[in-house]
């Protein structure tokens, strides 16, 4: 670029003009509200050893602000851990003693709460079912008695006896007879 001294008066003109225009954005995006503190970070990355003590004091304070968040949200996690581990503890010292179960039985019940394929969300539920696996099943009574069958209408069915075709036909008939008492049956209910 040429130096000032080479210019011509009209260029001279031109090159102050636009000093004045940039000077005049410049004031104006420090002046405005909604531009000032774009501005200022911007002169301060590009130079940060520019002394701002408007950005300079809301730095500081921000990141006082959030190296107490950080200690905060470490203080709640600690707590709710604490809450939770407490919790846990309560809950296998209840089932323990309400279903009867050893420290081994808990971490049994525990295992089932905590099955991949199928977990059971709760410590009662996992409880039960771990009882119900260790339970014998108490045999169910049989009474042993001989079959009862009630002998088909004689008069439908005695014409078929000895003959397989008939008794066929027979069949036939009397499933369609039932059948159409089920349909009839199904039309009177609507």
């Amino acid at each position: 670029m040429a130096s000032l001294e080479d210019l011509s008066h009209e260029e001279l003109l031109v090159h102050a003009r636009r000093l004045q225009d940039s000077d005049n954005l410049f004031k104006t995006l420090v002046t405005s509200p909604d531009t000032r503190e774009d501005t200022l970070r911007l002169m301060k990355k590009k130079n940060p050893n520019l002394v701002l003590p408007e950005i300079d004091a809301q730095d500081k304070a921000l990141a006082a602000v959030a190296e107490e968040r950080k200690k905060r949200e470490e203080l709640e996690n600690k707590i709710l851990d604490r809450e939770i581990r407490d919790r846990i503890a309560a809950e296998r010292a209840r089932v323990a003693k309400q279903y009867e179960l050893t420290d081994a039985d808990v971490l049994e019940v525990e295992k089932l709460m905590t099955d991949k394929d199928a977990p059971i969300p709760s410590y009662d539920g996992a409880a039960k079912v771990f009882k119900a696996s260790r339970t014998a099943s108490e045999p169910t009574p049989a009474i042993i008695g001989s079959p009862t069958y009630d002998m088909p209408d004689p008069k439908v069915w005695s014409k078929g006896i000895g003959n397989t075709a008939a008794l066929n036909r027979i069949f036939l008939d009397e499933a369609t007879k039932v059948y159409n008492e089920g349909i009839m049956k199904g039309q009177k209910a609507h």
